[in-house]
């Protein structure tokens, strides 16, 4: 019995050595270990990564599941791809380069005959690349227990001086995370608005492909000529926010991208299956150069130039590798989310509060053209104010952010960059001052409105030394409602924080400043050249004078400086090429930064509006004034064209009541999952535990062990159920 008992002990001895060699065969030659053509350049505890030094194409193995990230994707079909793609897909950087016959070509490191030289490192490899005599730089990919960082530093980057060949443009691995064809379980992330997703698992109806630049186009190279404007028009979402994502199969396998150096100056690309190639792909671009129209005569000729001096600064990305529950945009939100509290960028901890705070911005005073003299029309005095803001406060609405617009006695618009006079019409400054003292023992949070980007045609305050000046020599003016000049980023600093000075000596909690942190633009002006860098930079820097800062629509740069976020965006620019709209932004600064909702005057369907604010978990605003809005017309406040106090008094009250109810409980809480339950049915999960379940349905829903009422919500957990 006990040979027996041996003979066991030793067949399933043999059998497990003889299953680890199989699994670790099988695991080789899914690393491709076996391939000549890569080496292992570096492992730790989750991965392992290898390179083909030639062509720097990468694989990277996941050690817990054996699954493998290759950055040529899928295998091509012969035809699938021309020349171009193919030698983007095989190699691991291309660029884009300005010849000297003005042409611009794509070169990959195996289309093109590059030169490269790898070394391995401890932790990854560097490789110089080098076109011939006319470009060059080295790339430096590096393992993280995370998943990888791909850098190439600016001072590795060269030019030729003898010839006329520059760099234009620079693809980072633009096939990792990629797919192929129609029939995958995964979709692409893009970071416009608030978040959208593209299906990998169906035909897109869609005839162009998504590219756009992170932080919105550069207007000083060349956007506007004189007085044009796209301000008519409803104006297309931006990218906020530098991420970027792709789910090969939700709940399998992904890849987070985050632009971590270089973000100002690149571009969001992702191609879908049938548009070009067969492939699904999301990239980072960067814009190292521009060419832009220069007038030549009055007549209008022109001639395509381009951009001298290279944009500043190293390019990374950081990649995030996704596995299992962590495979979905949830996953990529939280991923970005852990980056950003790593940077020190925000902050873990918004504080709690008994109830959930409003926006709410007071009209005092706009100025309106006449047919000779321009003239100021009182909205609100600061005794009307006083009775407005009381009210309220007596209906429930103990937290207010409470935003004073059009003090001075130019009106909103007339003010000046500088101006911090206040109308005896509205309320002197000393009248102001006990009355923000008053305020303040309540709770309420008062700021003051401004706007140091932009002056208005007409208010002063600046002169041409300190306007924005395009590189093709045009000034950065449009219309909206009103003409109006950008000002140099360098000025519209030195006036804020100068503002702030004398608004902390006023007493209030903050100052409320308008497109600041949400343009970003370079400047030509001679007088205060800075690049697009520079101007982030300048932003960053702001001195707010111990005041709190709160911008309307900041882009993530921004995130670390400011404590409130205004007009967060709700949606997407909803291209045929999108399948959702999704809330990526709201998922990764729930918990951290305050945000709120865009005015609740302008909601064409406030029933579902409300529910969209439950859902994201934004705090809802109203702009506000005693008079009736029709004295704003013609004036370039005439957007706001409801807000009288007494006609939406009750709504406010009602409104504010409902989002309370839905919110109060995560108050200070981060968003831990969002679950779509059925169409138009989602569930919020917190991290304290709540979860909030939305029924856009005009029936009653149940399931998940609730019932959720039609165009209704229900908080589960919290003080109550209901």
């Amino acid at each position: 019995m006990c040979k027996i008992k041996w003979r066991r002990r030793l067949a399933a001895a043999l059998g497990l050595l003889l299953a680890c060699l199989l699994r670790a065969g099988m695991e080789s030659l899914a690393a491709g270990t076996q391939d000549q053509d890569y080496v292992l350049a570096a492992e730790n505890d989750s991965f392992e990564l290898y390179c083909n030094p030639e062509s720097l194409a990468i694989r990277i193995r996941e050690k817990a599941t054996g699954y493998i990230y290759d950055s040529m994707g899928a295998e091509a079909s012969e035809g699938d791809l021309n020349a171009t793609y193919m030698g983007m897909r095989e190699s691991g950087i291309s660029v884009e380069c300005r010849l000297e016959n003005g042409n611009v070509r794509t070169w990959s490191i195996t289309g093109d005959g590059a030169d490269v030289e790898t070394q391995l490192l401890e932790d990854g490899f560097r490789s110089s690349v080098r076109y011939g005599g006319a470009i060059g730089f080295d790339v430096q990919v590096t393992l993280t227990e995370k998943g990888l960082e791909v850098l190439i530093p600016e001072d590795s980057i060269v030019e030729a001086g003898d010839t006329a060949i520059r760099l234009q443009s620079v693809y980072i691995y633009p096939f990792l995370g990629s797919s192929y064809g129609c029939d995958n379980e995964g979709y692409l992330f893009v970071p416009d608005g608030c978040g959208a997703l593209i299906s990998t698992g169906q035909q897109t109806i869609a005839t162009e492909n998504y590219e756009k630049q992170i932080y919105g186009s550069d207007l000083g190279m060349g956007s506007f000529t004189g007085s044009d404007s796209e301000a008519m028009l409803k104006a297309a979402e931006e990218i906020y926010m530098p991420v970027f994502g792709s789910i090969l199969e939700e709940g399998g396998h992904g890849i987070a991208g985050i632009v971590s150096r270089g973000d100002e100056y690149c571009r969001i690309a992702a191609y879908v299956s049938g548009i070009r190639t067969p492939y699904n792909l999301i990239m980072p671009k960067f814009v190292l150069r521009q060419t832009y129209q220069m007038k030549l005569d009055q007549s209008g000729s022109s001639l395509t130039a381009n951009q001298e001096k290279r944009n500043p600064g190293d390019l990374c990305v950081t990649y995030v590798l996704l596995t299992g529950q962590e495979a979905d945009y949830v996953g990529i939100a939280h991923a970005y989310r852990q980056w950003l509290l790593e940077q020190g960028v925000i902050k873990a901890g918004e504080a709690e509060t008994e109830s959930v705070p409003a926006r709410v911005e007071l009209i005092l005073s706009e100025r309106k053209k006449g047919l000779i003299l321009s003239k100021t029309v009182t909205m609100t005095t600061l005794e009307q104010a006083s009775a407005i803001l009381q009210e309220l406060y007596d209906a429930g609405i103990h937290q207010m952010d409470v935003v004073l617009r059009g003090y001075s006695g130019q009106g909103a618009s007339g003010e000046a960059p500088s101006d911090f006079s206040f109308t005896g019409k509205v309320g002197s400054k000393s009248q102001w001052k006990k009355e923000i003292s008053r305020l303040a023992q309540s709770g309420i949070n008062l700021s003051l409105y401004a706007d140091f980007s932009r002056g208005y045609e007409g208010a002063g305050g600046y002169g041409s030394g300190q306007q924005a000046q395009a590189i093709n020599r045009v000034l950065l003016q449009t219309f909206d409602n009103g003409m109006y000049s950008w000002l140099a980023p360098a000025f519209a600093v030195r006036e804020l924080e100068d503002f702030a000075k004398k608004a902390a000596d006023l007493g209030v909690s903050g100052v409320s400043v308008d497109a600041f942190g949400s343009a970003l633009y370079s400047n030509w002006n001679k007088k205060s050249v800075s690049t697009r860098a520079d101007a982030r930079n300048l932003q960053q820097q702001a001195d707010s004078a111990g005041l709190k800062l709160n911008l309307y629509a900041p882009h993530a740069y921004m995130w670390g400086k400011c404590d409130a976020i205004y007009d967060i965006p709700l949606g997407s620019s909803n291209y045929y090429i999108f399948t959702d709209t999704v809330p990526f932004m709201q998922i990764v600064l729930k918990g951290c930064i305050p945000y709120y909702s865009e005015g609740w005057n302008f909601h064409a369907n406030a029933g579902r509006d409300l529910l969209r604010c439950v859902e994201y978990g934004a705090y809802p605003s109203w702009y506000v004034s005693h008079e009736d809005s029709v004295e704003l017309l013609n004036t370039a406040s005439s957007w706001i064209f409801s807000s009288q106090y007494a006609v939406w008094k009750d709504s406010i009250v009602e409104k504010y009541r409902e989002i309370d109810r839905a919110l109060k409980d995560v108050s200070g809480a981060g968003i831990q999952d969002r679950v779509f339950l059925e169409e138009d049915v989602v569930r919020v999960d917190y991290d304290n535990g709540i979860s909030i379940y939305v029924n856009y349905r005009q029936e009653d829903w149940t399931g998940d062990g609730v019932t959720v009422s039609g165009e209704s919500f229900y908080v589960r957990g919290g003080t109550a159920a209901r």
